[in-house]
């Protein structure tokens, strides 16, 4: 059933191989191709691409660096464009944009080469629960909320901001942040009896505003002990990461989250605890309680006083 016809079936965030596209390899210097004919001229800005997702040991047959080509005239660079590696699973949208002919971001560029064996030594005198790899660079970044500050059935987050390679925020668009279990919404009891849905979903982590205890820009989800929270920021251009900021819960504390797995891509890159956030009082409300994970020296990864306040 893998047949062309489903690459347009409109089921595409799915693990069913029934609506996938499946082809032979080309060999040697040979391409695959796909071919799509528009009635009419029309003007493509660009490409959203759902890659092959069957299972995770599957994604590996998915589409590793593409050309696109109009009218025989090429849209993306003479290399081509690399394109994202399926989860193997449909716990949020993997759909990867790619722009057409558009110059990419600051953040989504590889950093400049630097002495790695130097930057390893700084890393390893900062004391973090685990020693992560230097600058890692990826699409797809996993946070596994691992346990909560005491809470038995809620856990929650404030915010989170990612920064490059110079130490500048990553803009993180709304709809590439995705959480399972996704919200308090997904209990029954918060279903069509309340007035309305609950505020605190997954967009509210990159919404800008961590340091707070206004409940409007919190994220919270039901929790099971034993099953992980995920979070899962999904960018359509590769990142290099220096530091990952966040922002605890803080409307009850004892619902933040207590301990982290980041993995990039699939790969394990740190593993350690949270604090739990202060109770809102006189006296926290001028302190920044973010808690820092660094994969670059802190004089690299800080940026400017001005972006740190989230």
């Amino acid at each position: 059933p893998r047949t062309k016809d489903k690459l347009v079936d409109g089921c595409h965030r799915t693990v069913d191989d029934r609506h996938m596209w499946l082809a032979p390899l080309a060999e040697g210097s040979a391409k695959n191709f796909v071919t799509i004919t528009l009635g009419t001229p029309t003007k493509i800005l660009a490409l959203r691409l759902w890659n092959y997702n069957k299972s995770p040991e599957d994604s590996a047959r998915g589409v590793r660096r593409l050309h696109v080509q109009v009218d025989d005239r090429a849209a993306t660079p003479a290399t081509g464009v690399t394109v994202r590696r399926g989860p193997g699973h449909d716990r949020f949208d993997f759909g990867h944009t790619i722009p057409l002919s558009a110059e990419p971001p600051a953040w989504a560029l590889p950093p400049p080469s630097r002495n790695a064996g130097e930057l390893v030594k700084e890393m390893a005198s900062l004391g973090q629960d685990c020693e992560p790899p230097v600058l890692p660079r990826g699409y797809t970044w996993e946070f596994a909320l691992l346990g909560t500050q005491g809470d038995p059935h809620y856990l929650g987050l404030n915010g989170i901001q990612m920064f490059d390679a110079e130490g500048q925020p990553i803009e993180i668009r709304s709809d590439q942040v995705s959480a399972s279990p996704s919200s308090i919404n997904d209990l029954e009891e918060a279903g069509p009896g309340r007035a309305g849905p609950d505020c605190r979903t997954p967009d509210k982590l990159v919404d800008g505003v961590g340091l707070t205890w206004d409940p409007v820009h919190m994220w919270l989800a039901p929790y099971t002990l034993g099953t992980p929270n995920l979070v899962f920021v999904v960018l359509d251009m590769p990142a290099t990461v220096s530091m990952i900021k966040f922002w605890n819960y803080s409307r009850t504390p004892s619902r933040g989250a207590s301990e982290v797995q980041i993995r990039v891509d699939g790969d394990i890159a740190y593993h350690g605890y949270l604090r739990a956030a202060p109770a809102e009082d006189a006296a926290s409300r001028d302190r920044d309680f973010c808690q820092c994970v660094y994969f670059a020296p802190p004089a690299r990864a800080q940026p400017p006083a001005a972006a740190g306040s989230g």
